[in-house]
């Protein structure tokens, strides 16, 4: 009877240890995809070249990447 019972107890541990891992992924993966909205909100993707460039250079795919700046750090009447 005994073992039985320790077998029944490690069952039920083993199925609220598996519950508590699930909840948590879905848990932390909740905070983290509120965390990036949040920080989408403050941040805009703004153009700027990869190197230095001369006047009269004429602009490539290649010259260019974007970045994050704030939002307040960006003109308000910028080049598009």
């Amino acid at each position: 009877m005994s073992a039985n019972s320790g077998k029944n107890f490690l069952f039920v541990a083993v199925l609220l240890g598996a519950a508590a891992a699930v909840a948590g992924y879905y848990g932390l993966t909740s905070l983290a995809s509120q965390a990036t909205a949040r920080s989408n909100l403050r941040f805009k993707n703004v153009v700027v070249t990869a190197t230095d460039l001369t006047f009269g250079v004429k602009l490539d795919h290649a010259m260019l990447r974007t970045a994050r700046y704030p939002k307040e750090s960006v003109p308000p009447r910028r080049c598009s």
